[in-house]
Protein backbone atom coordinates (compact mmCIF):
# COMPACT_ATOMS: atom_id res chain seq x y z
CA UNK A 1 0.00 0.00 0.00
CA UNK A 2 1.56 3.35 -1.00
CA UNK A 3 2.19 5.89 1.70
CA UNK A 4 -0.05 8.95 1.32
CA UNK A 5 1.84 12.25 1.41
CA UNK A 6 1.35 14.15 4.66
CA UNK A 7 -0.51 17.05 3.03
CA UNK A 8 -3.21 14.67 1.75
CA UNK A 9 -3.90 12.93 5.06
CA UNK A 10 -6.69 14.00 7.36
CA UNK A 11 -5.62 15.59 10.60
CA UNK A 12 -5.76 13.12 13.46
CA UNK A 13 -5.57 14.21 17.06
CA UNK A 14 -5.23 11.97 20.08
CA UNK A 15 -8.79 12.97 21.02
CA UNK A 16 -10.28 11.83 17.70
CA UNK A 17 -8.32 8.58 17.66
CA UNK A 18 -9.31 7.95 21.29
CA UNK A 19 -12.98 8.64 20.56
CA UNK A 20 -12.96 6.33 17.53
CA UNK A 21 -11.29 3.59 19.55
CA UNK A 22 -13.81 3.96 22.38
CA UNK A 23 -16.70 3.80 19.93
CA UNK A 24 -15.37 0.64 18.28
CA UNK A 25 -14.65 -0.95 21.66
CA UNK A 26 -18.17 -0.25 22.90
CA UNK A 27 -19.76 -1.61 19.72
CA UNK A 28 -17.71 -4.82 20.06
CA UNK A 29 -18.64 -5.05 23.74
CA UNK A 30 -22.33 -4.51 23.00
CA UNK A 31 -22.50 -6.76 19.91
CA UNK A 32 -20.88 -9.69 21.72
CA UNK A 33 -23.17 -9.20 24.70
CA UNK A 34 -20.10 -9.36 26.94
CA UNK A 35 -22.00 -7.35 29.55
CA UNK A 36 -24.45 -10.19 30.16
CA UNK A 37 -22.03 -13.13 30.37
CA UNK A 38 -20.64 -12.99 33.87
CA UNK A 39 -20.23 -16.01 36.14
CA UNK A 40 -23.51 -15.22 37.87
CA UNK A 41 -25.19 -13.70 34.83
CA UNK A 42 -24.64 -9.99 34.31
CA UNK A 43 -21.13 -8.53 34.52
CA UNK A 44 -20.83 -5.72 37.08
CA UNK A 45 -20.44 -2.13 35.97
CA UNK A 46 -16.90 -2.07 37.39
CA UNK A 47 -15.89 -5.19 35.43
CA UNK A 48 -17.51 -3.80 32.28
CA UNK A 49 -15.43 -0.64 32.56
CA UNK A 50 -12.24 -2.70 32.87
CA UNK A 51 -13.14 -4.82 29.84
CA UNK A 52 -14.08 -1.92 27.60
CA UNK A 53 -11.04 0.16 28.60
CA UNK A 54 -8.78 -2.74 27.63
CA UNK A 55 -10.55 -3.07 24.29
CA UNK A 56 -10.35 0.68 23.64
CA UNK A 57 -6.65 0.95 24.53
CA UNK A 58 -5.82 -1.94 22.22
CA UNK A 59 -7.91 -0.41 19.45
CA UNK A 60 -5.92 2.84 19.70
CA UNK A 61 -2.73 1.01 18.80
CA UNK A 62 -4.46 -0.79 15.95
CA UNK A 63 -5.89 2.46 14.53
CA UNK A 64 -2.51 4.18 14.67
CA UNK A 65 -0.90 1.27 12.82
CA UNK A 66 -3.74 0.89 10.28
CA UNK A 67 -3.86 4.58 9.40
CA UNK A 68 -0.06 4.79 9.22
CA UNK A 69 -0.06 8.14 10.95
CA UNK A 70 3.12 10.11 10.32
CA UNK A 71 5.32 10.70 13.35
CA UNK A 72 8.69 12.44 13.45
CA UNK A 73 10.08 9.89 15.92
CA UNK A 74 9.20 6.74 17.81
CA UNK A 75 8.97 8.72 21.05
CA UNK A 76 6.43 11.06 19.41
CA UNK A 77 4.38 8.02 18.39
CA UNK A 78 4.48 6.57 21.92
CA UNK A 79 3.43 9.92 23.40
CA UNK A 80 0.52 10.18 20.93
CA UNK A 81 -0.64 6.62 21.69
CA UNK A 82 -0.56 7.22 25.46
CA UNK A 83 -2.61 10.39 25.08
CA UNK A 84 -5.11 8.70 22.75
CA UNK A 85 -5.43 5.76 25.15
CA UNK A 86 -6.22 8.14 28.00
CA UNK A 87 -9.00 9.75 25.93
CA UNK A 88 -10.25 6.33 24.79
CA UNK A 89 -10.47 5.10 28.40
CA UNK A 90 -12.47 8.14 29.50
CA UNK A 91 -14.84 7.95 26.53
CA UNK A 92 -15.31 4.19 26.87
CA UNK A 93 -16.16 4.45 30.57
CA UNK A 94 -18.65 7.23 29.83
CA UNK A 95 -20.22 5.10 27.09
CA UNK A 96 -20.77 2.19 29.49
CA UNK A 97 -22.27 4.52 32.11
CA UNK A 98 -24.64 6.21 29.64
CA UNK A 99 -25.55 3.08 27.66
CA UNK A 100 -28.55 2.08 29.73
CA UNK A 101 -27.09 -1.41 30.28
CA UNK A 102 -27.06 -0.76 34.02
CA UNK A 103 -29.68 0.67 36.35
CA UNK A 104 -28.65 3.62 38.55
CA UNK A 105 -28.25 1.40 41.61
CA UNK A 106 -25.82 -0.87 39.67
CA UNK A 107 -23.43 1.94 38.69
CA UNK A 108 -20.12 2.52 40.45
CA UNK A 109 -19.36 6.08 41.61
CA UNK A 110 -17.86 8.35 38.96
CA UNK A 111 -14.10 8.02 38.71
CA UNK A 112 -11.70 10.73 37.51
CA UNK A 113 -11.81 9.54 33.87
CA UNK A 114 -15.59 9.67 33.77
CA UNK A 115 -15.63 13.13 35.35
CA UNK A 116 -13.18 14.33 32.68
CA UNK A 117 -15.30 12.87 29.88
CA UNK A 118 -18.45 14.42 31.35
CA UNK A 119 -16.81 17.87 31.46
CA UNK A 120 -15.70 17.59 27.83
CA UNK A 121 -19.20 16.69 26.66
Amino acid sequence: MPITPLERKGHFTSETVGAAAAYEAFKAFENNEAHSRGIDGKVTHKESKRIIVGLAEGRVVKLVEEKRLPFTSESEKVKFIKSAQKHAAADAKRAVRESGLYANHELDPLDSDEKLAARIM
